[in-house]
């Protein structure tokens, strides 16, 4: 029969293993545009899903609502405590926080272009190649 101590530890790294396996993650994208400070109704805010993301139950967001004037940077992460919810509902429900950054009105300062135009009806030049 085995020890108790090693009964108990076992037991313990049992309930930890999900713990330790909860991974925090972040995506960003960016548009180019000037952001504007995160509105209050989108900045944080819990994106629903169901197993392991799969299903999602928020739905997408309707963009034209959120941002009139376009949108600068999205980001959605995974943070302890959506991991930790995840990992006690063994992946059933498996939220994200969302936050969602408006372009500013300001207009984005214009870069000319690096390379001249080059006109549609002619013939691309042969690049250099090595045979």
């Amino acid at each position: 029969m085995r020890p108790t101590f090693e009964r108990a530890l076992a037991r313990a790294l049992l309930l930890l293993a999900p713990c330790l396996t909860v991974g925090c993650y972040t995506t960003t994208i960016h548009s180019g545009a000037p952001a504007s400070p995160a509105g209050i109704e989108y900045d944080g805010k819990w994106h629903h899903g169901l197993v392991w993301g799969i299903a999602e139950l928020s739905g997408p967001y309707n963009m034209a609502h959120v941002c009139p004037q376009g949108w600068a940077t999205i980001k959605t992460e995974t943070s302890f405590l959506n991991g930790l919810v995840n990992a006690v509902t063994s992946g059933v429900y498996s939220p994200q926080t969302v936050t969602v950054q408006c372009a500013s009105t300001a207009k984005m300062p214009t870069i000319a272009p690096l390379l001249p135009a080059r006109d549609p009806s002619q013939p691309p030049e042969p690049s250099l190649s090595r045979e």
